[in-house]
């Protein structure tokens, strides 16, 4: 039995799928009879409660390990929030594994890096050392605070911490969402060539990761980036969902230095007003649409045998035509 919290999220769905589809039985957090309904139907024996909440882990027992990919990621969250659920949470979820004496995957982020990241030469690797993050970066504050959490609860325990970066799939309620509906105007920017690919991954693959990470001992004391499942460039990544939606996308041409100078002013006013919790800027998000992956997933392909095989085109327009209601086959 796998305890797994963020059952009903993104991540945390896929993760119950597989193993639901493999015949590993999980327990997983819901909030609500909503979330426990959802749980239910993902396979998962469903357990009341919140991740913050200390007398929810107390009763936690009789698992053979934890998957915890339960976070906030939402922007206008205050930062008690982010703390209670991003760090508290892990710190609660790790101190139950180390007590109980079984090990734990935790899902992190590459936001983690902060602005190291900002390089699109594939040279951030776990290794890389983190960059600076401003006290309002609520969100890339939180996760490195809880990677920080973790390794102290379990400094004697098995635990291991997965970096995905930017996450997509079936029950995107956060980036598909938004590309869709500028999508439906007709039209998309291009920012520069946009030939590079881009720092995409599939929820699937990163729940193949969770599920490699349990089955090798190579895991345990490590970091690892699951960010590398298969190369889609922006002009392919419009095409998926051009085919999802059942239309031509137009793509209007932006300058690399435009778009950057643009992101950067806006940026600067998010934060004259306060509004720089996300987990991304708009320089970051131009960075992203340009195309370039920074990060490098050697050492969860080479220490955790995690080999992904997907194809972007195709699950871009699934997940575009689930989202939009389409009924066009690919």
């Amino acid at each position: 039995m796998i305890f797994v919290t963020g059952g009903t999220g993104l991540i945390g769905r896929h993760i119950l799928q597989q193993f639901s589809a493999t015949g590993v039985a999980c327990m997983a957090l819901a909030r609500s009879e909503r979330a426990a309904d959802v749980l239910r139907s993902l396979g998962a024996k469903p357990i009341r409660g919140r991740v913050e909440d200390p007398g929810v882990w107390a009763e936690i027992s009789h698992c053979s390990a934890i998957v915890h990919a339960a976070a906030i990621i939402a922007d206008h969250a205050p930062w008690e929030a982010f703390e209670a659920v991003n760090v508290r949470g892990t710190a609660l979820a790790a101190r139950r594994a180390a007590e109980l004496a079984i090990p734990i995957v935790h899902i992190s982020s590459v936001a983690v890096y902060g602005r190291s990241g900002n390089n699109d030469d594939g040279s951030v690797d776990e290794d890389f050392r983190f960059g600076p993050l401003s006290n309002r970066e609520y969100y890339a504050r939180s996760k490195r605070l809880a990677e920080g959490v973790l390794w102290r609860e379990m400094s004697e325990g098995a635990a291991c911490v997965l970096r995905p970066c930017l996450v997509y799939g079936p029950g995107d309620r956060q980036f598909l969402p938004r590309v869709v509906a500028a999508a439906r105007r007709g039209w998309l920017p291009r920012v520069g060539p946009g030939q590079k690919p881009l720092a995409l991954v599939h929820a699937a693959s990163v729940a193949e990761a969770v599920r490699c990470a349990l089955a090798s001992e190579a895991a345990w004391g490590r970091a690892f980036n699951v960010t590398n499942d298969a190369e889609i460039g922006p002009g392919q990544f419009i095409d998926a969902v051009a085919t999802g939606l059942g239309r031509p996308i137009r793509t209007v041409g932006v300058p690399e230095w435009a778009a950057l100078m643009a992101a950067r002013a806006g940026d600067a006013l998010r934060r004259g007003v306060g509004h720089d919790r996300a987990p991304s800027t708009l320089t970051g998000a131009v960075r992203f649409w340009r195309g370039g992956n920074p990060y490098r997933s050697a050492a969860a392909r080479d220490r955790l045998g995690w080999q992904p095989d997907i194809d972007h085109r195709i699950l871009v327009a699934e997940a575009v035509r689930r989202l939009a209601g389409t009924s066009t086959r690919i």
